[in-house]
């Protein structure tokens, strides 16, 4: 790992209008984050096995063409800021289209507590455990998780006390031919700026196809609703968290559990039943009252060895825990695997 990745900071905040926001973010990042994007487009095994990095190249302007106005203008002031070229930047954010990662979560009601709990499992370990602060003018403060100076992220939360994140699906439905479907790392930031509430989430679901499929966790704090979205490429399928039940818990991880898509392919389906019924295992003690749900409890659920991935250059590469009804969440910035060995940090929304 090159050296200059310590110096970046591992929280960055930012505020203004989306290209002011991006400028401010390349500066704290330099022309080291060059450097680093290298390493992250370099490390060959999390793309696809037919990626050809010199196509991609020469059509990752045209992909960042397509993004909304708001998204262009940020990728713009960070390549500015960092006083490196659009092209690079654009190369690095438009391969998060080539990636099939494997993450697990869980939303769990304990009786008297809900909590969120989150592995994003991928490749290049070191380079991750970042957070991003951002106040877009017009848009709602948003906290996001994931690589330095990230655009993009698949976890994040927002200053209306909405908490989302998505674990990959292959969706069955793809249709890569219509100009109006977004990336699902896009979608995520796009709600977290522009919704209040689960129903506007669901509003935005149905109003904008993906170009793939996700598993899209959602906290809704202001209205006590909690859920999961399993998503396709044009429908969504929504699972509650049953809490006027009593105790009980959701956990999904890569596959699809719901009509009529639960038989849906998807690449390593035994890896990821194996993590869902092992997090449903260590849940259930939580459900029954058999142990309580804390910061320490949870972070063991998210750190065991049936559900953390431990491999040397892919993994779990960064955690989080989150309390929506008193706005505390804590991840990772730094330290491989991350649920077991990453340095936590807590923050409030």
């Amino acid at each position: 790992m090159n050296p200059s990745f310590l110096q970046f900071p591992r929280i960055i905040r930012s505020a203004g209008s989306p290209y002011e926001t991006g400028v401010q973010t390349g500066r704290q990042l330099g022309p080291d984050f060059a450097v680093y994007i290298d390493q992250y487009l370099s490390t060959g095994p999390f793309l696809h096995p037919h990626f050809n990095r010199q196509r991609h190249q020469e059509e990752s302007m045209a992909i960042c063409a397509s993004y909304p106005e708001r998204f262009r203008q940020e990728l713009e002031g960070l390549a500015r800021g960092a006083g490196i070229s659009l092209k690079k930047v654009a190369e690095w954010v438009s391969a998060e289209a080539c990636m099939s990662d494997a993450c697990s979560g869980f939303l769990l009601y304990d009786g008297e507590k809900t909590w969120i709990g989150r592995n994003n499992d991928l490749w290049s370990p070191h380079l991750w455990g970042f957070a991003r602060h951002r106040a877009v003018s017009h848009k709602i403060p948003v906290t996001t998780f994931g690589l330095a100076g990230d655009v993009f992220s698949a976890t994040g939360l927002n200053q209306a006390g909405l908490w989302l994140h998505y674990n990959y699906l292959k969706a069955p439905d793809q249709n890569h031919d219509s100009s109006l479907a977004q990336p699902c790392y896009l979608q995520l930031v796009d709600m977290l700026e522009s919704c209040e509430s689960h129903e506007d989430v669901t509003s935005f679901l149905q109003s904008y196809p993906r170009q793939d499929g996700m598993m899209l966790f959602v906290s809704d704090a202001r209205n006590n609703k909690h859920g999961i979205f399993e998503c396709t490429c044009h429908d969504i399928v929504y699972r509650p968290l049953p809490k006027e039940m009593g105790s009980c818990f959701l956990v999904g991880t890569n596959h699809y559990t719901q009509a009529p898509y639960e038989n849906s392919s998807h690449p390593d389906r035994a890896d990821s039943l194996s993590r869902y019924r092992r997090l449903e295992t260590l849940l259930s003690d939580f459900s029954t009252g058999q142990l309580t749900a804390s910061f320490n409890s949870l972070r063991t659920v998210l750190a065991d060895e049936g559900v953390e991935k431990r491999q040397s250059h892919y993994g779990t590469v960064y955690a989080n825990l989150y309390y929506p009804e008193t706005g505390e969440f804590w991840y990772t910035f730094g330290g491989y695997p991350a649920a077991s060995c990453g340095r936590w940090r807590k923050g409030t929304r």
